[in-house]
């Protein structure tokens, strides 16, 4: 087995190390080699779920950004490479840990890690697959033809051996009971929660005299990957109307995805170059919403929005699209506002609301902190987590 960061022990058959014992009996995993939502999901799961006694490991790609982060910080992590959508070697190496005692339960966080986690269990009497949908629309939606249909078969087959299936947000179970015709009683909605490292925030002037933003200027701050569900066209456009109203208004957008050539084209067809910066993906987007006025998620879909939490426990305003996750976590006209999505004079109106008036934004942003406080920490997310593992394994 390929570990690192720590000893791996065999644990009790069905054992969920609750009482602090540190032996990896949860495997998080993933077959993604990039680092967004559902990656930083996992790390900030894992970290809470150890932190309250229970072992957890990490099973990834390697070499990979979550790999190098788990190792990092001292977490358990299996290496098993992604090789395709039925992965008949991921199932190999579940079913030799599990079948040793390494982990008795596996929480998959797409389709294909649980459909290998499902393949190996078949004959691991006392193991157990847990999976979190993440997303609002599957991979194998956009199939057509055959391809299509065994994919609807394969999924079908595999949600029938998950023991439960845990959503990020109302609006991912719905679809998952529409979609998959998974019932309603084996799925808990457990929003996503986060540990914001707020003792490691930068100066917020020194941020901004670094990506070449004025002290004083209005400053909206998007972080997001640059693909197109992401929609960050429209906040381009959105923009062009915010400046002809309050000219000295800015927006920062973090991140990079294969959409980035195409916006910057648009960026300077709009007459923005000096308006709206791309600062790539940085490792202290944190500190950049910090220095910033808002936060904007103007996605066309989003499932959950880990960025949203992160503004709020920061204390900023958030405009976010009324797609999805983001209508469950803010409340509009009191936490930010939600803006029909695809809409950029809808999105402009928002930000020249807030922008204009940084009071309303400083008092929304303070009930957005008070909101992630009680309902969105990575210790309340863990704690659900740990009861659907114990309702899984018959502990409670």
């Amino acid at each position: 087995m390929a570990t690192s960061a720590g000893t791996v022990r065999a644990s009790s058959p069905g054992g969920l190390s609750l009482k602090g014992d540190r032996t990896p009996s949860v495997l998080l995993f993933t077959d993604s080699n990039v680092f967004a939502g559902t990656e930083q999901h996992i790390l900030t799961l894992a970290r809470a779920l150890r932190r309250l006694g229970v072992g957890a490991m990490v099973g990834c790609p390697s070499p990979a950004i979550l790999s190098d982060r788990a190792r990092d910080e001292g977490l358990p992590v299996l290496t098993i490479q992604k090789q395709g959508f039925v992965d008949f070697q991921a199932a190999g190496i579940l079913r030799r840990e599990m079948g040793s005692g390494t982990f008795s339960l596996v929480h998959a966080h797409n389709s294909r890690t649980a459909l290998a986690a499902a393949i190996a269990i078949r004959t691991v009497s006392h193991a157990r697959l847990v999976m979190t949908q993440h997303f609002l629309t599957p991979s194998h939606a956009s199939r057509r033809g055959v391809a299509r249909h065994l994919f609807r078969l394969a999924h079908k087959w595999m949600n029938s051996r998950v023991a439960h299936f845990i959503a990020v947000s109302e609006e991912a179970k719905r679809r998952m009971v529409e979609r998959e015709g998974v019932s309603p009683e084996r799925i808990t909605v457990i929003p996503n929660g986060i540990a914001p490292e707020l003792t490691r925030l930068r100066n917020p002037l020194d941020v901004r005299r670094e990506i070449g933003i004025g002290e004083q200027a209005p400053l909206a701050v998007c972080v997001s990957r640059l693909e197109k569900e992401k929609d960050v066209g429209t906040l381009v456009q959105a923009m062009a109307e915010v400046r002809r109203e309050l000219p000295d208004a800015m927006c920062v957008i973090v991140g990079d995805g294969s959409q980035r050539p195409a916006l910057e084209s648009l960026t300077r067809q709009e007459g923005l170059s000096d308006a709206v910066r791309f600062a790539g993906h940085l490792p202290d987007a944190l500190s950049v919403i910090g220095a910033g006025d808002l936060l904007v998620l103007p996605s066309a879909v989003e499932s959950f929005g880990l960025v949203v939490l992160e503004a709020m426990a920061l204390g900023k305003a958030v405009i976010a699209t009324d797609a999805g996750g983001p209508r469950e976590i803010v409340l509009n006209g009191e936490t930010g506002l939600l803006v029909p999505p695809q809409n950029p004079p809808a999105i402009a109106k928002a930000m020249l609301r807030l922008l204009s008036d940084r009071q309303e934004a400083q008092a929304m942003g303070e009930q957005g902190r008070r909101r992630f406080l009680e309902r969105y920490t990575a210790e309340r997310m863990a704690r659900e987590t740990i009861e659907v593992y114990r309702r899984v394994l018959g502990e409670g």
